[in-house]
């Protein structure tokens, strides 16, 4: 590919070979489109970004795909950004509970811009109930208040939620991770809040909060309690 890239058209066949030889899910893709990307042309980027918007059903079900669409994701520019975004935020629910797309739906959370990341956020916690109680959905979950800087939004999805649901979260076998873990990073930064959020949770039925998935979210909820009794004693 470098002995290619002086010359264009050789550069358009061998990209072009390339995509037809299934690169964007070969076990090394995401190796070989860096080295793509760094030595062929503008035009050439943009046919293969094109390229990955067109396979994209085909490359979020594996895992090398997925490694090759975050790398793709990271050249995008302009409408083809704006295309990977639209993606996202219309199948945000599919891509986070997918075994392989979770991890390229993480990734945006982190590096994407802050714009992105805020539309992903809010698009996810429409669904907060149902991601929490997913076995894979629940990381994403984590990972919109721990690598996004967008705790409060996830923090007001809570808050949002009424005592049925709330009780199906803390009693959930991965949502009870997603509760406590918030829990325990939130009241260090919104002690307001997440206070809001601990007593509605203390108050909840104790056959819900005596179940053995609700332990490790008690526990941190009378810690706060017991904390904040001394704070003010």
């Amino acid at each position: 590919m470098t002995a290619a890239a002086p010359y264009p058209d050789l550069s358009a066949m061998l990209v072009d070979r390339l995509m037809s030889e299934g690169l964007l899910k070969h076990d090394r893709g995401d190796q070989l489109l860096q080295h793509c990307f760094a030595t062929t042309s503008h035009q050439d980027t943009v046919i293969v970004l094109q390229c990955a918007l067109d396979k994209f059903d085909d490359m979020i079900g594996t895992a090398s795909g997925a490694k090759c669409l975050v790398e793709c994701y990271a050249r995008a520019t302009g409408h083809q950004l704006q295309a990977f975004n639209d993606i996202l935020l219309a199948r945000a629910l599919e891509i986070a509970t997918g075994k392989f797309s979770n991890y390229f739906m993480q990734h945006i959370l982190e590096h994407g811009d802050a714009e992105t990341s805020r539309l992903l956020v809010e698009r996810l916690m429409a669904d907060v109930v149902q991601l929490s109680l997913h076995s894979i959905g629940s990381y994403v979950v984590e990972a919109c208040y721990q690598k996004t800087g967008l705790l409060p939004l996830v923090l007001a999805a809570f808050l949002r939620l009424d005592d049925d649901c709330l009780a199906q979260l803390v009693q959930g076998a991965y949502a009870n991770y997603v509760v406590h873990k918030l829990l325990n990073t939130a009241i260090h930064v919104f002690p307001r809040e997440t206070m809001a959020l601990v007593r509605r949770i203390h108050g909840l039925p104790q056959d819900v909060t005596r179940q053995p998935h609700a332990r490790k979210v008690m526990t941190v909820v009378l810690k706060i309690l017991a904390r904040a009794g001394r704070m003010y004693a």
